[in-house]
C-alpha cells in the first residue's frame, strides 16, 4: 500500500504526469502497464494464490458478465457528462488536464496509441479490480461489513487516481463495481464493467469520434444522457434480478 501512495502522490501534480506518461504513446502504455502489472504483484503477495483464483472464479452466467459490460459502456457516457459538469462548475478544484492530456495521447492513430488503448482497456481493469475490488474490498468486509466494504474500496480506489475530476469518477464507478462483486460472488463482473467504462473511452478518442476538449467543455447530447441512464438501469436490473447472487465470503472461502 505503501508504494501504491508513493506512486498517487508522485503523479499527483498535472506537469508530473505528463513527464510520467511521456510524449510518445508507445512509452504512456509501458508505464500504465508496468504500474499496472506492480498491481497485480502487490494483491498475490498480499491475497495468496488460492484466493486470488477464487476472486477470479467464473461467474455462473455469462450473461451476467455481458451485462454488467453493458453497463460499463454506459457508465462511460454518464463519467464523462459528470466530468463535463465538475470540470465546468468549479475548474480551479476539477481540472480537466490530465484527462485532456491522457486524451491527447489516445487521439494519435499509431501503433502507439493503439497500445495505450489496449493497456487502458485491459491491463488497468485487471490491476485495479484484483487490487480493490478483491483485496481491498475481501480485507474491508470482514470488519465494515459489505456496505462499508464497498464504500471504503471505492474511496481509495478514488483517491489512487490521478486529481479530483479522475478521481470523482473512480469513486462512483468504485460503489457500482464493489456491487457487482458482492452481488455475483465474482469480479468478472467488476472486471468487465471496467473494461467497458475504459474501452468505451478510448475507443471513442482514438476513432476521433470524441473531441475531449469540447465534450468536457460543453458536454454530451441529452439523449445520448438519457439513453445511457436507461440502458444502466436495465442492465443494473437484470444483473440483480439474476438468480445467481454470491457473496465476498463465498469466494474467500470457497475458491475453486
Amino acid at each position: 500500500m505503501a508504494l501504491l501512495v508513493v506512486v498517487r502522490l508522485f503523479v499527483s501534480d498535472r506537469s508530473t504526469m505528463d513527464e510520467w506518461l511521456g510524449e510518445s504513446p508507445g512509452l504512456a502504455a509501458a508505464q500504465v502497464v508496468l504500474l499496472e502489472a506492480t498491481l497485480v504483484g502487490i494483491a498475490y503477495l498480499t491475497a495468496g494464490k488460492e484466493v486470488m483464483s477464487g476472486m477470479l472464479r467464473r461467474a455462473s452466467s455469462r450473461s451476467i458478465v455481458l451485462w454488467a459490460f453493458i453497463s460499463g459502456v454506459c457508465l462511460s457516457v454518464l463519467l464523462t457528462e459528470l466530468a463535463h459538469v465538475l470540470t465546468t462548475a468549479a475548474p480551479e478544484v476539477f481540472s480537466p488536464e490530465v484527462l485532456v492530456s491522457i486524451a491527447r495521447r489516445l487521439a494519435r492513430p499509431s501503433p502507439g496509441a493503439l497500445g495505450l488503448l489496449v493497456a487502458l482497456s485491459a491491463a488497468a481493469p485487471i490491476g485495479e479490480e484484483l487490487l480493490c475490488r478483491g483485496v481491498m474490498l475481501r480485507s474491508f468486509e470482514t470488519r465494515l461489513g459489505a456496505a462499508g466494504a464497498i464504500l471504503a474500496s471505492s474511496a481509495i480506489f478514488g483517491m489512487l487516481h490521478f486529481d479530483a475530476a479522475q478521481g470523482s469518477s473512480a469513486l462512483l464507478f468504485g460503489l457500482f463495481a464493489g456491487w457487482l462483486v458482492v452481488r455475483t460472488g465474482s469480479l468478472w463482473p467488476a472486471l468487465a464493467a471496467h473494461a467497458g467504462v475504459n474501452l468505451t473511452d478510448s475507443v471513442s478518442v482514438y476513432l476521433g469520434w470524441v473531441d475531449a476538449s469540447r465534450v468536457l467543455a460543453h458536454g454530451l447530447p441529452v439523449w445520448m444522457v438519457v439513453a445511457a441512464i436507461v440502458g444502466l438501469g436495465s442492465a443494473a436490473f437484470l444483473i440483480h434480478s439474476s438468480r445467481f447472487v454470491g457473496t465476498v465470503e463465498r469466494v474467500i472461502s470457497d475458491p475453486r
